[in-house]
């Protein structure tokens, strides 16, 4: 079996992650089915580069605080 490989990229890690085209249409197509082919690639380079970025959290105030005043 032959894998058609979409892009190589080099994770914050080092290492070398393969996105072969049967990976990337699985994502495409279950869940990522509004983005195009290149907005999606950029999503996991940018995941895979610098993941805090991405998942960064700020802290917002919670309900119960403004319950509370």
């Amino acid at each position: 079996m032959k894998r058609r490989i979409i892009t190589v990229i080099t994770a914050i890690t080092g290492d070398r992650i393969v996105i072969g085209e049967a990976e990337f249409q699985h994502a495409k197509e279950e869940h990522f089915s509004m983005l195009p082919d290149d907005i999606l690639l950029e999503l996991i380079e940018r995941i895979l580069k610098d993941p805090t970025k991405i998942f960064e959290q700020k802290k917002t105030p919670s309900i119960s605080s403004f319950l509370s005043t």
